[in-house]
């Protein structure tokens, strides 16, 4: 009787062993088939080597060797994550995994340089997320502190504190719903010059190649003398056919300095080819001139060595960007909504929908982006909408800035910056260069786009602001807004306006 009872124990002991040891595998297999699929979905950012799964009997523990995920925004930086190994751990009966880095973490540059760059941390991150339907519907990360360094440890992005959360449904239309917040404390080494460089430097670009951006080298000057006074050009006599010189009187320059000649100026001083140089050449003469007088007339105060200095009132950040650290929030809503892509005829079997091809529709609601340091603060909200059938996002976003006159200073010297780093040996001054030889199709003028938006930056943004009624002391707003297959509009004035007037 007892014996029975024993071999009766024993046997669903090891029924239960079985069943457990067929659980745990078919969970573990479960989960290994999640994160492929996870990737592979997501293969335009997220790439892996092998993958292995371990931790029996009682845990979860699967290793992943050679993480690449490259940053999907183009907005925040061009770069490439490369973890080595990292490892993650969950209960057998739980989808919620805690990660753990074991290895080191790389960052590539994906632009031209392909720098690859350390990443250090002041303490391992605290990473989990939870797989469901497969996907990742709970995303959460957190650290105290990272440092981006180069081969000879120069600091070339930190932090002192990053959260990233995520949280994705998904309904049982398929309509997918993704809500995001990221957050970086003393972000150091970005600023909006970066976003420029991911994302409209090479449009940019393109655009002067390809003639759509034809690049402004005229100077405008405004006249100091009176344009009777200006030499007309030379005439031929229609009589004899000789040429005759207008010549004006020699200029007193002993009475009046102003019409002292400019040395410096005087190997351009050549024959003009037309009127309109003549013009141009004779304004650009007066205009130094007169400078140069003035600048002989005014008195040279003497400096007292023992008297204080004024401080200069400018912020020194303005000048040298790397030593800003700026706080980042960014928060809002994914949306992708399914439809049938409209090109294909409507089959008449019902069982013949779930082949057609599934496209989706895109909206990014923006609840709120902020940019924020000492010198200024930017404020973004608005909805976007991405679709297949339009080029371009569309919708309308509004930019809100605080202290506009900083950031537009701190980007007048930095496009002048970037204008002088892309200026080549053979590169000519704009003006020595004719509008057609701008207008050719030569790299070399985006060195001269890059010089008219510095010059000009500040009074064209100051003359869209003004469009805006919020518009007011030292605030700015910009409404940007996109119809679908329509031109950008800021402030209701076209982009391809705003373009040309650099």
């Amino acid at each position: 009787m007892k014996k029975g009872l024993v071999i009766k124990m024993a046997i669903v002991l090891v029924v239960l062993v079985l069943s457990y040891c067929v659980f745990w595998f078919f969970k573990a297999g479960q989960s290994e088939k999640q994160i492929n699929k996870f990737i592979a979905d997501n293969s335009t950012f997220i790439s892996a080597g092998e993958i292995s799964v371990s931790g029996f009997p009682t845990n979860q523990k699967i290793i992943v060797n050679d993480l690449k995920i490259t940053v999907p925004v183009n907005m925040i930086a061009k770069r490439q994550i490369h973890i080595k190994q990292l490892e993650a751990r969950a209960g057998i009966f739980s989808n919620n995994f805690v990660i753990n880095f074991t290895d080191v973490v790389k960052l590539q540059d994906l632009e031209s340089s392909g720098d690859v760059f350390d990443v250090e941390f002041a303490s391992q991150p605290e990473v989990s997320l939870t797989l469901a339907n497969d996907v990742v519907s709970q995303f959460k990360y957190t650290d105290s502190g990272f440092k981006v360094l180069d081969s000879e440890k120069n600091v070339i992005n930190s932090s002192t504190g990053t959260a990233i959360s995520s949280e994705t449904s998904i309904d049982e239309t398929d309509k997918r719903t993704s809500k995001i917040s990221v957050s970086f404390k003393e972000l150091e080494g970005y600023t909006i010059i970066d976003f420029y460089k991911n994302v409209l430097d090479k449009k940019v670009i393109e655009g002067i190649k390809t003639e759509e951006i034809k690049v402004n080298a005229s100077v405008q000057v405004s006249p100091l003398v009176d344009p009777s006074q200006i030499p007309a050009p030379n005439q031929v006599n229609p009589e004899n056919g000789a040429q005759v010189n207008n010549v004006p009187n020699a200029p007193d320059v002993q009475n009046d300095p102003a019409q002292a000649p400019n040395t410096a100026q005087a190997p351009n001083a050549l024959p003009a080819q037309n009127g309109e140089e003549a013009v141009k050449q004779a304004m650009a003469m007066a205009d130094q001139a007169q400078a140069n007088a003035q600048a002989q007339a005014q008195p040279q105060p003497s400096v007292d060595p023992n008297a204080p200095q004024a401080v200069n009132q400018t912020p020194d950040a303005i000048s040298d960007t790397s030593i800003i650290k700026s706080n980042v929030v960014i928060e809002a809503t994914i949306t992708l909504t399914p439809s049938i892509k409209q090109d294909q005829p409507e089959p008449s079997d019902p069982t013949q929908i779930q082949e057609l091809p599934v496209q989706f529709v895109q909206n990014v609601k923006i609840d709120n982006v902020e940019f924020s340091n000492p010198l200024y603060k930017i404020n973004i909200t608005g909805n976007v909408n991405s679709s297949s059938d339009d080029n371009y996002p569309s919708g309308g976003i509004t930019i809100k800035i605080e202290k506009v006159v900083n950031l537009l200073e701190q980007l007048k010297k930095q496009f002048k910056q970037l204008s002088e780093s892309k200026k080549s040996p053979s590169t000519p001054v704009a003006s020595d260069v004719s509008v057609d030889q701008v207008q050719t199709n030569n790299p070399a003028n985006y060195d001269l786009f890059l010089a008219n938006v510095s010059e000009r930056i500040v009074a064209v943004a100051t003359e869209i602001a003004s469009k805006n009624s919020v518009t007011k002391d030292e605030i700015a707003q910009f409404d940007v807004r996109r119809e679908k297959n329509l031109e950008f509009l800021v402030n209701e004035v076209s982009v391809r306006e705003i373009i040309g007037k650099f």
